[in-house]
């Protein structure tokens, strides 16, 4: 289902029968007496609509607009069945047109992409073993190229790249090799690119100017998709908001792995939590996440926070505890080359607020919820960070193999796997506690919402133990 809202309130009745008290951009209020249910997302789940004065949850199933454009209800961008993007706001525009390879910066190209398929939520377009995905999504745009099987013919260096080819009016971006980019208000991360076994490298970007256009190519190298096992996606995007992320140290030393990051992104549709060695390189990672509790409002008591995730992959050799931490990310938010050491640092130097799963007994697709957080670490009027690192990795004890978790990020397509902060509250000092109602339980009754003594003042917040 393409509508967060209505995929929750389908999977969980007993949520479905209580009154919503508020609603915001990425949270869902319920009630039980006078007992508030805050339920967060790193995505957006709602938007103002200005004609109903009212917040709306988001269906991102394309809409069709008029003049052959498609969109969803909320988001000023537009997609046509050639591929051509536009931002309204942003006076932004591209169109993905070829595949290529892009050897020393000379392109040569290998398949055109023809006009496309509207499929419920995405525009398809496919040629030969490419199929190119684009996804208007809650906060921006995903352009995944997924290659079914490895390309014939597919000659060149292995540093040389295979490539998305857009066009899109001059002076859209900087020539040369492009990083983190911001314009207007949206941010053009650095992609990610994974396999079948989800083995990930970052996307690459150039920038050339041709006459009186840009072209961006976007793609991995070649030696990286000759080890590659298939399907593999390729998933440059861009986003108006900052939600989740990860961080990778690598480094043929376990001690410099440790502290000295090697790449980041904050576009991908999973981050690694945990650490891995092959060809005497090690590689730590380290996963972000961010909550914007703001709608919860300075004058509730906090009462109870659990963490949702769910793990799209996990390799266990040996075991290890999956660990939530108390991790102000935030003066690092978003996550960028220039900043990523001290937030990567910062996951070891923070606070475990608890463990989410031991991956010795968990299993993929399935949601796992955190024991009770610390109540007094969640901003009732801001946002919340969380991390996640892996018992090994913050005991320091170098991996013989692989030992790691994929989480689903908030750009999940299966919008149930995507991170959930459930927060419990008084809404304010004069309102009545109510124990909940017996029964009323999250997620097939796996946990009680726990009756809890009522607070006679309001808590300070702490931000570090």
């Amino acid at each position: 289902m393409a509508n967060w809202v209505a995929d929750f309130l389908e999977r969980n009745p007993a949520m479905a029968v209580l009154p919503v008290v508020k609603r915001g951009r990425y949270g869902l209020h319920l009630r039980d007496g006078n007992q508030r249910m805050a339920f967060v997302t790193g995505q957006p789940m709602h938007y103002f609509d200005q004609n109903q004065r009212e917040w709306r949850a988001i269906d991102t199933t394309l809409k069709e607009l008029g003049n052959g454009e498609y969109g969803i209800l909320g988001s000023s961008l537009r997609i046509a069945k050639d591929g051509a993007v536009s931002l309204r706001e942003a006076a932004y525009s591209h169109q993905v047109t070829r595949v290529g390879v892009l050897a020393k910066s000379v392109f040569g190209g290998l398949e055109e992409l023809p006009a496309g398929k509207v499929q419920g939520d995405r525009l398809v377009r496919e040629s030969g073993p490419y199929r190119l995905e684009s996804i208007l999504t809650e906060s921006g745009l995903r352009e995944e190229l997924h290659i079914l099987e490895k390309p014939p013919n597919l000659a060149g260096a292995a540093d040389d790249l295979l490539v998305l080819e857009a066009s899109m009016p001059s002076g859209s971006f900087p020539n040369g090799w492009l990083e983190d980019h911001s314009r207007k208000g949206y941010r053009f991360p650095v992609g990610q690119a994974w396999d079948a076994d989800f083995n990930q490298v970052a996307v690459k970007r150039w920038v050339a100017q041709t006459g009186n256009a840009q072209q961006v190519y976007s793609g991995v190298p070649l030696g990286w998709l000759d080890q590659a096992r298939y399907p593999v996606v390729i998933d440059p995007d861009f986003s108006g908001d900052s939600g989740d992320g990860q961080i990778e140290g690598g480094n043929t030393n376990y001690a410099l792995a440790r502290t000295t990051p090697s790449s980041h992104s904050t576009s991908g549709i999973v981050v690694n939590t945990g650490q891995s060695a092959s060809g005497g390189v090690f590689l730590v990672y380290r996963g972000f996440f961010k909550f914007n509790t703001a709608t919860i409002g300075g004058s509730a008591t906090i009462l109870q926070v659990n963490l949702q995730l769910t793990f799209s992959l996990v390799v266990s050799d040996p075991a290890f505890n999956v660990d939530v931490v108390r991790c102000d990310w935030s003066g690092q938010d978003p996550l960028t080359s220039a900043n990523r050491t001290a937030a990567y640092n910062s996951v070891i130097s923070s606070v475990k607020d608890a463990t989410i799963a031991n991956t010795g007994s968990a299993t993929t697709n399935t949601p796992y919820l955190s024991p009770g957080l610390d109540t007094d670490y969640v901003d009732p009027n801001g946002a919340t960070y969380y991390a996640t690192r892996s018992s090994r990795d913050y005991s320091s004890v170098p991996p013989n193999y692989s030992e790691r978790v994929l989480i689903h990020t908030r750009e999940a397509s299966t919008v149930a796997y995507r991170p959930l902060l459930i927060v419990v509250y008084d809404p304010g000092p004069t309102a009545r506690f109510v124990v909940p109602a017996p029964g009323i339980g999250l997620y097939d009754t796996r946990i009680k919402l726990r009756a809890c003594a009522r607070r006679t003042a309001l808590k300070t917040k702490v931000r570090n133990d």
